[in-house]
């Protein structure tokens, strides 16, 4: 059936192009019609097909759209051992919420383990950031005890209390760790030659390279923090010390960044192979819905 109708489209265009004045036009349009033909063959040998092989080729194409869709959205996952206070690494993923993530194990070859993949990568994501704000509080803690001041931080608030220390002299000691465990040399000890001890409302401010680090009520207690910030920098690079401990914390961390990007890339690979599947094998309830 599908070739006498191809057949006779034809006819009309080849009769269309005689019958016309001027031979491009006619060429034109017999064009146009001999393609309107093909398409209405196509459409035709499609309707044609079982209704359960047009489903699993449908439902096959939406399971490609669907891994794009989780290519795309784990390819911009990136990874730092940085941290900032009330920040931890978000391991919820958009594509999770789509309808077809569930559906997918219902289709992956049984070599591929991607599923399993997903979760030791979630699992790691979680430990690694956990990690970081492990040490984080331990460095605040490490440092109250050291200076007898208080660590105080609200990013909402205009004026820090008299007797603390913020986030910034965390900071110092945390991104220094960081310097070290990454190789990149240190860097805030550089910073310390940059002091100052500036009036503050009704107290002092201990500044560190242009950086509001400390607030006291006497100058005795700004220099005991400065003294408590120069000895910790001073004492990361050596070994033994308690300091030591954060950079060689911060070590294990960057490693297990780096296994973390071995594990995105490998799916990263799987997800590209996978979409190049014509046919998905496997059986779904969207399938068995489909032959009701």
């Amino acid at each position: 059936m599908s070739s006498n109708v191809c057949s006779w489209y034809h006819a009309i265009a080849r009769d269309l192009e005689v019958m016309c004045v001027k031979p491009e036009l006619g060429a034109a349009i017999a064009s146009g019609v001999a393609a309107l033909g093909s398409l209405v063959v196509a459409f035709l040998m499609y309707r044609s097909r079982p209704l359960a092989v047009r489903s699993v080729e449908k439902h096959s194409e939406e399971l490609r759209q669907f891994l794009q869709a989780w290519y795309l959205e784990l390819s911009r996952k990136g990874f730092t051992a940085k941290y900032s206070p009330g920040y931890e690494l978000s391991t919820k993923f958009v594509i999770e919420e789509h309808a077809l993530f569930d559906d997918i194990a219902q289709h992956l070859p049984s070599e591929v383990k991607l599923l399993e993949d997903w979760q030791q990568f979630k699992n790691g994501m979680r430990d690694y950031s956990q990690d970081c704000v492990s040490l984080w509080e331990q460095i605040q803690s490490d440092m109250q005890k050291a200076t007898g001041l208080r660590y105080d931080y609200d990013q909402y608030k205009q004026r820090s209390e008299i007797g603390t220390i913020n986030h910034q002299f965390i900071n110092k000691v945390y991104e220094e760790s960081l310097n070290l465990a990454s190789e990149i040399g240190a860097k805030e000890i550089e910073k310390l030659s940059h002091k100052e001890i500036r009036d503050y409302e009704d107290g002092l401010c201990l500044r560190i390279g242009g950086l509001n680090v400390a607030f006291t009520s006497i100058e005795a207690q700004a220099n005991l923090a400065f003294e408590v910030l120069a000895l910790t920098l001073g004492n990361l690079s050596k070994d033994g010390t308690r300091e030591s401990n954060y950079v060689s914390q911060l070590k294990q961390v960057l490693k297990q960044i780096e296994r973390l990007q071995t594990q995105k890339d490998e799916m990263l690979s799987k997800m590209q192979q996978l979409q190049l599947i014509s046919i998905f094998p496997g059986e779904c309830k969207y399938l068995k819905w489909s032959k009701k």
